[in-house]
């Protein structure tokens, strides 16, 4: 933690725009209440990229890609009653 990362509440609440200025080159800043470490102040980018979940992208298959097996499979997912997919324990 550095001396640029760290921001008083007063500081923030009187100088707001300047305690966010920097806040995409340095990434994180940690607020401080009576001295002491209370909250972190985060890049709107650097959180997305924590916090977002994966991005999932769904392929759709070639009947010739399929294998023998995999078309049983659907088949049979097919005929599934929605009761066979209640109370599945977790």
């Amino acid at each position: 933690m550095t001396k640029a990362q760290c921001v008083s509440i007063t500081d923030l609440r009187r100088n707001t725009k300047e305690c966010f200025a920097d806040l995409p080159d340095i990434g994180v800043k940690y607020v401080f209440i009576n001295n002491k470490p209370k909250a972190v102040l985060v890049d709107i980018d650097d959180f997305d990229a924590f916090y977002s979940p994966p991005r999932v992208t769904l392929y759709r298959m070639r009947d010739d890609d399929l294998t023998p097996e995999m078309k049983k499979k659907i088949e049979k997912a097919k005929k599934a009653k929605k009761s066979d997919f209640t109370n599945i324990p977790c």
